[in-house]
C-alpha cells in the first residue's frame, strides 16, 4: 500500500496518516481532482503497530476506539476497518494446515483468525464508494464484543484499516485518519476518600 505520514492535512497534533498522498501538499477543494487520487489497483493496509489485549477488561467498561477521519472515495472502491483474533485453533491442527495451505503470509497468520469488518452491531464499519466527506469526522467503534464476559473471555486483537482499489475505475483523493485512540465509554469511579480517612491514615 502507500500509507504515508503527512503534515499538511491533519485533525489534532502535528501529523496524520493518508494511503496517497505522492506528489501531493494539500488536500483537495470541496471538488474532487483525480491528479490526487488514490492508484488503481492497489489494495492498501493501514496496522496498528500494538496489539490489543482485552482479556481483562470487562464488556461493561465498554471499549471503544475513536479515530478521526476524512475520505473521497472512487466508484467501486472500499474503505473499512478489519479486525483478527489470536485463535489457538490455529495452532498446529488441521483446521490450521488447511487455513493457510501449509504457507503462510499477511493475510493467513498461523495463529490468528481471518481479518473481518468489524462488526459494530448496527451495521459493518465500511464505505463504499462513491461517497466523500467535506471534513473531519469522528468514527467510533465499541470493542466490546471482543472483551470478557459471562461465559466468554477477552481476546488479543489485531486492527487495520483497509482501502480496497482493486479496481481501474475513477479513482478520488481517498482516506485521512487521525486521532486513534481506544478507552472506556465508561469511565471508572474510585471512592472519594473522606476527611476521616484521611486523618486515619496520616
Amino acid at each position: 500500500g502507500e500509507w504515508d505520514v503527512i503534515n499538511w492535512e491533519r485533525r489534532d497534533g502535528l501529523l496524520a496518516f493518508h494511503e496517497s498522498p505522492k506528489d501531493q501538499g494539500t488536500a483537495p477543494p470541496a471538488q474532487p481532482r483525480t491528479e490526487f487520487s488514490t492508484p488503481p489497483q492497489t489494495f492498501n493496509v493501514l496496522e496498528m503497530a500494538t496489539e490489543i489485549d482485552l482479556r481483562g477488561v470487562n464488556a461493561s467498561d465498554r471499549p471503544v476506539m475513536f479515530f478521526w477521519s476524512r475520505w473521497a472515495v472512487g466508484s467501486g472502491d472500499s474503505i473499512r476497518v478489519e479486525i483478527s483474533h489470536r485463535d489457538p485453533s490455529r495452532i498446529g491442527s488441521h483446521a490450521c494446515r488447511g487455513y493457510a495451505s501449509n504457507n503462510q503470509c499477511y493475510e493467513k497468520l498461523y495463529g490468528w483468525s481471518e481479518w473481518s469488518i468489524i462488526d459494530t452491531a448496527t451495521n459493518l464499519w465500511q464505505v463504499n464508494g462513491t461517497n466523500q466527506t467535506y471534513t473531519w469526522q469522528r468514527q467510533q467503534i465499541p470493542l466490546d464484543q471482543y472483551a470478557q464476559s459471562p461465559g466468554a473471555d477477552g481476546r488479543i486483537i489485531r486492527i487495520r484499516f483497509v482501502f480496497d482499489a482493486l479496481n481501474t475505475n475513477t479513482k478520488l483523493d481517498g482516506w485521512y485518519i487521525d486521532g486513534i485512540s481506544i478507552r472506556y465509554e465508561q469511565p471508572r469511579v474510585f471512592p472519594k476518600i473522606g476527611r476521616a480517612s484521611c486523618r486515619e491514615r496520616v
